[in-house]
């Protein structure tokens, strides 16, 4: 009896993860680091050979975002009658006479710029000896720090400052020629995408698209009223190449958050310059009051959260995309993080979690 109540049958077999000799089964849907780490290192490998090829990319990126901002125009003129070769040749030709005519107010203005800054020079000097002057007769000494201002290496800036004009001519008339076949073949690039890609896909990049075309109209729009007030208070307070820092402040517009404190450095200078500390910290109020109304009060009511980032998110990509592209990278930081957040991440199932943590609440 007691065989019968404790003795297994002759068939009997233990289960495999409790015979002797036996690991343990290993849960098949645990999660593994093996994979996302592989995907960092892949992302990380990414970023190095974009940052390494940062100089052929930017004239490559900015045409192509061009092409995608002004594709509606061009089939708006197709749709009203219009060839498509002469729509296209109207648009380009309008791109290329307001390229021309930055280029060449800020040509101009760098020219004049190194022509004068010999006095300049002269002037900060005089400004920086006044002020070791005023320090010691309050008692504080300055020892040989009015040396430190050298006017020789301040003319060097303006040799800097033309030959850097110079690679950005040079790097415009590239982008300009890639923007030509661009929008030439971007009706054809929207047709192959179409039956290449998937359809959910393809429906992203026509999102995109779209909130890129209301994000870039309305940032241009807001950026074009700042740097108009801008230029204007600067022509009243007489401050030199007042045309020069508009352009500046209208293309630093386009990036967010520090764009407007790197715009109105250099006019605060050339105030100080010029005039002296009055008229530079009238121009740090002015430029703080315009663009705090601009991207502060009217920017959030116009753009909302159209582009699904949150504001951190924005600030962190402005810092990414500049260290890997330079300054082309900074303005494009917006529109970089939109389409690799909405087009790229969101297609793949392992890294839409994280998608949805570069739009924060939206």
């Amino acid at each position: 009896m007691l065989s019968g109540l404790g003795a297994r049958p002759a068939h009997y077999s233990p289960p495999a993860e409790t015979r002797m000799g036996d690991a343990p089964r290993s849960d098949a849907s645990a999660p593994s680091i093996v994979r996302p780490l592989v995907g960092w290192a892949a992302a990380v490998i990414v970023v190095a050979g974009l940052r390494a090829s940062a100089a052929f990319l930017n004239p490559v990126l900015l045409a192509a975002f061009l092409a995608l901002l002004l594709a509606p125009l061009v089939g708006w003129l197709v749709r009203h009658g219009w060839r498509r070769g002469v729509a296209v040749a109207v648009v380009f030709s309008g791109v290329l006479v307001v390229g021309l005519a930055v280029v060449g107010v800020t040509w101009a203005s760098l020219s004049q710029l190194s022509g004068d800054l010999p006095t300049y020079a002269d002037r900060l000097s005089g400004q920086v000896d006044a002020l070791a002057g005023r320090l010691e007769d309050w008692g504080i000494p300055t020892g040989q720090a009015t040396q430190l201002v050298d006017p020789g290496r301040i003319l060097q800036v303006g040799v800097g400052l033309l030959g850097g004009a110079a690679n950005a001519l040079t790097a415009t008339g590239l982008m300009l020629f890639v923007l030509a076949f661009f929008m030439a073949d971007f009706a054809g690039f929207k047709r192959q995408a179409r039956k290449a890609l998937t359809a959910e896909t393809a429906s992203r990049l026509t999102d995109y698209q779209g909130v890129m075309i209301r994000y870039m109209g309305i940032r241009a729009g807001l950026g074009l009223a700042a740097a108009v007030a801008d230029t204007v208070l600067l022509m009243v307070l007489g401050v030199d190449l007042a045309l020069l820092w508009g352009v500046v402040a209208f293309a630093l517009s386009f990036l967010p958050n520090v764009g407007f404190l790197l715009s109105m450095v250099f006019p605060a200078a050339m105030a100080l310059l010029q005039f002296g500390p009055a008229q530079a910290g009238i121009v740090i109020a002015g430029y703080v009051v315009i663009n705090t109304i601009s991207d502060n009060v009217i920017a959030p009511r116009l753009i909302g959260d159209g582009v699904g980032l949150s504001t951190s998110m924005t600030f962190v990509s402005v810092l990414l995309w500049a260290w890997v592209l330079g300054g082309v990278g900074g303005l494009l930081a917006v529109p970089l993080t939109v389409f690799v957040q909405q087009v790229v991440m969101r297609a793949y199932a392992d890294v839409r979690p994280w998608a949805a943590v570069l739009g924060g609440d939206t």
